[in-house]
């Protein structure tokens, strides 16, 4: 039985309920996490402080000991904001325009139960 589940957010159709599908354990923590971390802090108007630094600290040229800093930021934000998941790792890599956001994380009760994210900002 699943311990945690979200609505998935493409609202797609179950077949055998004629419902909306839903997202159970690590896949509704990656799906909550990914939505946090591509909102900026501010943007929901009701939850001004709803989302995360990541797409404002990429937008300009970081040295390296700054993307570190940003991380710890980041991952702080997302461990606060999303109590279920414990990070484990984020990883950025430069591509030629932008970054890609490398996500490793776990559910809070259950260390055997991990997920990955991989966005691209």
């Amino acid at each position: 039985m699943a311990k945690y589940s979200d609505i998935d957010f493409f609202l797609t159709k179950n077949e055998l309920t004629e419902d909306i599908s839903f997202k159970k354990d690590v896949y509704a923590i990656g799906q909550s996490l990914s939505n946090i971390a591509l909102t900026r802090k501010g943007e929901r108007v009701f939850q001004p402080n709803l989302g995360s630094d990541l797409l404002e600290g990429l937008q300009t040229n970081k040295s390296d000991i700054e993307l570190i800093v940003l991380k710890e930021i980041v991952k702080a934000q997302l461990e606060t904001q999303e109590p279920r998941a414990i990070i484990d790792n984020i990883e950025f890599i430069r591509l030629q325009e932008g970054f890609q956001v490398d996500l490793r994380f776990h559910m809070l009760n259950d260390q055997s139960a991990s997920g990955s994210l991989s966005l691209t900002v």
